[in-house]
């Protein structure tokens, strides 16, 4: 009966009628002259997409932007990514501290990941040499990766240099929701909610008594504004409060264009984003029984590929209800001088990059599509004198039916849609690295009876080393040809020095009795007379003396890695790899550890889960595995102290150094401390092992247990998270690097529907070292994210994993491994 029902709706309610409007065929770039005429009052022009998984729609914005740009004298393009992301990526590229290739970074992945992008950087690149800037610029208020490391500093740094006073404790309340998005207590807890919005109003109140506000301040207190508003929408969805759509965020878009529209008055500017956000108007769109019928299928294709879809029949008349999107504000605004353009097809697939792809629905008979579909790219400008409702793919890929000439002025329509391209990377670079420094050892002896002679004072300039209980040293020397040497001092001995020689790594001293007695006796009896550190004053220690500890300039390293489910003692291989990175920036602390690494899969074994197509498939995995490190990430017990409560529980020798076994537990537990956001960590414990003499964490083990949370799809289904941490590093060329890093994710899931169900099973990822070089470099281009690895295909190889040794990742979910 639905079937039928639809039938007559489609062919006899409504009737294929012809569609008012004007079609332009296109077929190159040159073929878009008629803008000239449309456009030449326009200040701003949008550039709309039906899906963010759209290529052909990619592609086609690329050509258009170039003949907006080299015609019509439009120089910026504002894309729905960051407003400070962007901002400062322009700065970072002003600065001459890095090149277009930031961008990568400050415009969202679905993006950033084609080809299409990496063609308009291309372009960009090409016209700055003819001293033709093109900027690019962001709107969104949802932040990425740059306004996670830099814009608590900038925002510091607009106050200080202002002479405003405030509270470094303000700012790290900041950071917890600006950055770590640590709201649910803002959420639930009055307290902490008035605290918070305390020191929000102390910020704004410290912008007002700013006069002449800088351009650059006026954008920090534009993007302050901004992230508050995306952290109120995160903090009214926790409440579950009713929101229309994404109304509070497309007002606050419109704000940020507008921003930016005043800020460069004399810049004609694109805009680049979803065609829902662009649309003038929405409240004339209807979701009937047809689209209903389509969202069903579309959501039976999303069941049977991912077996889930947030889409419940009879759903769709909600979707769009209320929606207020900030192409109606900026109409508003701009009055004429807009100019807003959809994008749709008739057939194809599309899916965002290296993600699961979807057929297009044929669209019906009564849509703009099916009239145009005798083109194979048509520029159709809607007829605003029409009054009669028409079905279009423009949302979503969705029909759905409205006069949709008062949404937009104008489609883009593209026959065939397909997916975009996974972008390329470069070929690596190489390059040989002369060390600043170098290793040398040696052996401080009695002359006389040949016994070792502990805590001997070793110094070279203003370096200073201790003899260990067996007399041996190790120190790292500056790679130098001029003259220096080593000196040494020890209780009761007279003094020694050698000169230091490049070609000798290994010194022995042979020291005689003074006849004086001792000569560092104060040291001695200092050391003697230490007061024990506390658990805290240990942890810190350990902080300050990161960089000293760990590797700090760029080097290669290679890794084993496996990623597997493991359900009852069997495991599932997802991925067994060897991973070679390139870490650009050395082994020290930052909001986003994985921008910091570079890397590619060298190898990768056939698995029983694996298709005929031999491909990477765990990037999200490794990209979560890295984020867990302890030395490069900032959220966990090393750095957040003041979150934790500290135990010194003695004395444990791990790799044969004597270390402090010092325990933790999260007093508050957040996404700011752990690292672990929504659902909210519910516990927060484990044990940070630290080397007696030098300070440095040679082992890390961390429970993190969450709060259960509820599937919204009305399956009954429960989810409850249980995840240890373990990370170890290794001693390598006078430094201190990363050895094994090991996640187990402990997954029960239930059903309130069903008192019997449950199932229970792990998700382990873990790597381990392969070897370390320092250096001959292999400068690696490709960034370790979510998308890593897309593009590498790989043969079989049996004969070198035939004996390669492999990582046991079922013994890791033994319970007496696990967390007790």
């Amino acid at each position: 009966m639905r079937f039928l029902i639809l039938i007559f709706a489609s062919f006899f309610a409504f009737p294929q009628a012809k569609i008012d409007g004007k079609s332009h065929s296109i077929i190159d770039n040159s073929d878009y002259s008629f803008l000239e005429t449309i456009l030449k009052y326009k200040h701003l022009v949008l550039l709309g997409e039906q899906s963010h998984g759209d290529g052909a729609t990619f592609n086609e914005k690329i050509k258009l932007i170039k003949y907006l740009h080299e015609k019509l004298g439009y120089n910026t393009i504002a894309f729905e990514s960051g407003l400070y992301d962007n901002y400062k990526a322009r700065q970072l590229v002003l600065n001459k501290e890095e090149n277009s290739v930031i961008y990568n970074e400050s415009i969202f992945s679905i993006w950033s990941d084609t080809q299409s992008f990496q063609e308009l950087l291309i372009y960009i690149e090409e016209r700055a040499k003819k001293n033709d800037t093109i900027k690019i610029v962001g709107f969104d208020c949802q932040e990425g990766v740059l306004f996670k490391n830099y814009f608590i500093d900038d925002l510091k740094t607009v106050f200080k240099n202002r002479n405003i006073k405030m509270k470094a404790s303000l700012f790290e309340e900041i950071e917890k929701a600006f950055i770590y998005k640590d709201l649910e207590k803002i959420a639930t807890n009055k307290t902490d909610s008035i605290a918070f919005y305390k020191n929000v109003h102390e910020i704004f109140g410290s912008f007002e008594k700013m006069n002449n506000l800088t351009l650059d301040e006026k954008i920090i207190k534009q993007v302050f504004t901004s992230s508050l508003t995306n952290v109120n929408f995160e903090i009214a969805q926790i409440q579950n409060q009713k929101i229309a759509v994404q109304n509070p965020r497309d007002k606050q878009m419109a704000q940020n264009l507008i921003f930016l529209a005043e800020s460069y008055p004399n810049e004609k500017i694109i805009g680049w984003g979803a065609s829902y956000h662009f649309a003038k108007e929405i409240s004339n769109l209807e979701i009937d029984n047809l689209t209903e019928d389509y969202l069903s299928k579309q959501s039976d294709l999303e069941k049977k590929a991912t077996g889930y879809s947030d889409y419940n029949d009879g759903e769709g008349k909600e979707l769009l209800e209320g929606g207020i999107p900030m192409g109606k504000i900026l109409k508003e605004y701009f009055k004429e001088n807009i100019y807003t353009i959809a994008f749709s097809s008739f057939e194809g697939n599309y899916g965002m990059v290296n993600s699961i792809l979807y057929p297009i629905l044929t669209p019906p008979e009564n849509s703009v599509e099916k009239q145009l579909s005798e083109y194979n790219i048509a520029f159709f400008e809607f007829d605003v004198q029409n009054k009669v409702p028409f079905y279009s793919s423009i949302l979503g890929n969705m029909p759905i039916k409205g006069n949709w000439q008062t949404s937009f002025d104008a489609l883009v329509f593209i026959k065939k849609s397909y997916p975009p391209v996974v972008r390329k990377y470069e070929e690596s670079d190489f390059k040989k690295v002369k060390l600043p420094n170098y290793m040398i050892k040696g052996r401080i002896v009695d002359k006389n009876s040949n016994h070792v002679i502990p805590n001997a004072e070793i110094q070279l300039h203003d370096r200073i080393t201790i003899t260990k209980r067996d007399g041996t040293f190790e120190m790292l020397v500056p790679n130098t040809n001029e003259v220096a040497f080593l000196k040494v001092n020890a209780f009761e001995y007279a003094s020694d020095s050698l000169q230091l020689n490049s070609n000798l790594k290994d010194y022995v001293f042979q020291l005689s009795k003074s006849k004086m007695g001792g000569i560092i006796l104060d040291e001695v009896i200092l050391n003697t007379n230490q007061k024990e550190l506390s658990a805290k004053e240990i942890i810190t220690k350990a902080q300050t003396n990161v960089n000293q500890n760990y590797y700090q300039k760029e080097f290669n390293q290679s890794f084993l890695y496996k990623s597997s489910i493991v359900k009852e003692g069997t495991e599932k291989i997802m991925d067994e790899a060897i991973l070679k990175f390139y870490c650009s920036k050395g082994l020290n602390s930052s909001n986003n550890s994985d921008t910091k690494f570079y890397g590619k899969i060298e190898r990768l074994k056939k698995t029983p889960s694996k298709s005929d197509k031999l491909r990477f498939s765990s990037s999200y995995g490794l990209f979560s595995l890295l984020n867990r490190d302890l030395i490069t990430e900032k959220a966990n017990a090393l750095y957040r102290s003041g979150s934790y409560n500290y135990k010194n529980e003695g004395f444990e020798t791990i790799k044969g150094k004597k270390t402090y076994k010092i325990s933790f537990v999260n007093t508050s537990p957040g996404s700011h401390s752990t690292g672990f956001g929504y659902p909210a960590p519910k516990s927060s414990k484990g044990y940070i092992y630290i080397d007696c003499e030098t300070f440095a964490v040679l082992q890390f083990e961390h429970c993190v247990e969450r709060e259960p949370f509820d599937l919204k799809d009305n399956s009954g289904q429960n989810f409850a998270f249980i995840y240890k941490i373990i990370v170890t590093y290794q001693y390598s060329n006078g430094n201190y690097f990363l050895d094994e890093l090991i996640m187990i994710d402990k997954n029960t899931v239930t059903n309130k529907k069903d008192p019997n169900y449950i199932n229970v099973y792990f998700h382990v990822n873990s790597l381990k070292s392969d070897y370390i070089d320092v250096a001959n470099l292999e400068i690696i281009k490709e960034p370790i994210k979510l998308n890593f690895g897309a593009n590498t295909t790989f043969k079989e190889d049996v004969t070198f994993w035939k004996d390669k040794e492999t990582l046991d990742n079922v013994i890791r979910t033994k319970d007496e491994y696990f967390c007790k």
